[in-house]
């Protein structure tokens, strides 16, 4: 990945649906050659699309949860929360927990069921009420 990746990727960021011909004017390239970049850098899987949600406006709850996890059922506890499809977002971490995870939907009902998978030490929500940027 090299400066001109870095530049699409923000770009990409606050406008993921941006014209490519649009994109490759902002960073100085052709259409053809923002399509190239963009086709390898999702064959690399550095980059993916997705849908960003607003909830106040979407009435979808959204809520952030920090995972403390045994050690001994790391590996165990991320394969069970890959499988649920209400965790958009899986990340590994370092600071005040193992795991972050974004979840959509009743995030009550959630997390009391991620809190039932074996391993789980505790869970720390965190409601996003508002989308900002």
């Amino acid at each position: 990945m090299d400066k001109k990746d870095a530049e699409i990727i923000r770009i990409l960021a606050n406008n993921s649906r941006l014209a490519y011909e649009k994109v490759g004017k902002k960073v100085k390239l052709s259409e053809s050659g923002v399509r190239k970049r963009i086709k390898r850098m999702l064959g690399n899987n550095e980059i993916s699309f997705s849908v960003r949600v607003n909830p106040e406006k979407a009435g979808m709850g959204v809520c952030i949860l920090g995972i403390d996890v045994e050690p001994e059922y790391y590996v165990k506890v991320v394969e069970e929360l890959k499988k649920d499809d209400s965790v958009i977002y899986l990340y590994t971490s370092t600071g005040d927990h193992m795991l972050m995870a974004e979840v959509w939907g009743n995030a009550v009902d959630i997390i009391k069921k991620i809190e039932r998978i074996k391993g789980i030490k505790r869970l720390c929500p965190s409601f996003i009420v508002k989308a900002i940027k």
